[in-house]
């Protein structure tokens, strides 16, 4: 009788979590997907180009800034969460957030200063004064929307999206008028820290620096993050990031904004639907892990997937036939080339979007070295399509070389988080 009432309330804190995270990827979804129309009729192709590739070199650095935090952090706040350790999660939270902070200015301040030196392209070099303020902003913000994801107020992270993306939307929607790349760029840096400072407010109590002594968590927590931290740069190699990269350098601009709009749009779909539930899955894990019978983990995770898949492929099918009508009318003609990319990319983040329950299950047991070492095998297998695709068959070289790239991690992950849960 205990075990079905908590069973019952596990369900429905999931699925209240779930609407609350809906609602934020809904909110925020929403606004990328304007923000990416705003800028695709406000500027040309090329600039277009300029401007998604000084986002990507933003997101790129945040994810060397946060080198694994936000999900060791989600990790071992729920944990602290679980044993009701509210000193370990003060402690976790203060020491993660002055680190960020300061590796993160002296990060940016050395990529400025090594920028004449670095593979970036040539038309976004003027305007990389923008990028400490947008990777600090954006690592901050991942690294609260972290913490806040491992204590489980979801409600917080719908409330930030709720106030800073419309304002966002706006506030582009204002300066597009002059289509002046540079105004465009810097608004949405300054939003990344906006989100950051209204995720920051509900956390700032645990905000102190208590001296108690943690070795064995601090081992165990280093430990972790340095592996996730592998694994997020191989993740950010086989999902958008190695594409974008070889795009802007062997081919230029325009092929940039092409495949970053339809790569947007998909995950966008991916992320606004299963994304919802899939998402809010790790904390889950690990309580079931900590307290649970290793059965039940693993029906919650085949059921989990099923869900997901059965949400994903009726997306495809949907995003295949509809892609012809709907792009044009987003983007307008000069975005043709964009179609057919984003049928190719779709299929690969459902891949993704079905594996991301797989993930939840590595993490929150704390396994992530499958990841690390498959991840690393399929990073190479990306790199290698990369140079071959890209370089024949340009964009969709690119669209392919993600797609199978993903399918390849995605399939793997999920059989092998099947066979550890036997």
């Amino acid at each position: 009788m205990l075990k079905r009432f908590e069973t019952t309330d596990l369900q429905r804190r999931l699925l209240k979590n779930s609407g609350f995270n809906f609602t934020s990827l809904a909110v925020t979804s929403m606004a990328s997907f304007i923000t990416s129309i705003i800028i695709a009729r406000s500027l040309q192709p090329t600039q277009a180009g300029i401007y998604f590739y000084l986002i990507w070199l933003a997101g790129t650095l945040a994810l060397v800034i946060n080198l694994g935090l936000p999900n060791t952090l989600t990790r071992f706040i729920s944990e602290a969460k679980a044993k009701s350790d509210e000193t370990l999660l003060k402690i976790l939270l203060s020491r993660t957030t002055a680190f960020t902070v300061g590796w993160g200015l002296l990060l940016s301040l050395v990529v400025l200063a090594a920028a004449p030196a670095l593979p970036i392209q040539e038309s976004a070099r003027p305007y990389l004064w923008v990028i400490p303020v947008a990777s600090v902003g954006l690592a901050l913000q991942t690294l609260f929307g972290a913490a806040i994801l491992g204590l489980q107020k979801i409600k917080q992270l719908a409330l930030a999206a709720a106030i800073s993306q419309p304002l966002l939307v706006l506030t582009l929607l204002i300066l597009a008028q002059s289509g002046n790349l540079a105004s465009l760029v810097t608004a949405t840096a300054l939003s990344y820290l906006l989100v950051a400072l209204i995720l920051f407010l509900p956390l700032r109590r645990d905000l102190h620096w208590p001296s108690v002594p943690w070795p064995e968590t601090r081992q165990r927590f280093l430990g972790y993050a340095g592996v996730v931290s592998v694994i997020t740069f191989i993740d950010a190699v086989v999902w958008q990031r190695s594409e974008v990269l070889f795009l802007g350098v062997l081919t230029g601009g325009e092929a940039v904004a092409y495949y970053a709009l339809a790569y947007g749009l998909s995950a966008t779909a991916m992320k606004l639907i299963p994304g919802a539930f899939s998402g809010i899955l790790m904390p889950t894990v690990t309580e079931t892990y900590l307290s649970e019978e290793r059965w039940v983990l693993r029906r919650r995770f085949w059921r989990a997937t099923l869900l997901v898949a059965g949400v994903v492929i009726p997306m495809i099918i949907a995003g295949y036939f509809i892609a012809p009508v709907v792009i044009p009318i987003l983007y307008g003609g000069n975005y043709q080339p964009v179609i057919d990319a984003f049928r190719v990319v779709l299929v690969g983040g459902g891949f993704g979007a079905v594996a991301s329950v797989a993930s939840a299950v590595f993490y929150g047991t704390e396994r992530p070295t499958f990841i690390l070492k498959f991840g690393l095998v399929v990073a190479i297998i990306n790199i290698s399509l990369d140079f071959v695709l890209i370089s024949q068959h340009g964009l969709l070289g690119a669209a392919w070389a993600n797609t199978i790239s993903q399918g390849i991690g995605g399939l793997g992950g999920i059989l092998y988080a099947g066979w550890i849960l036997k």
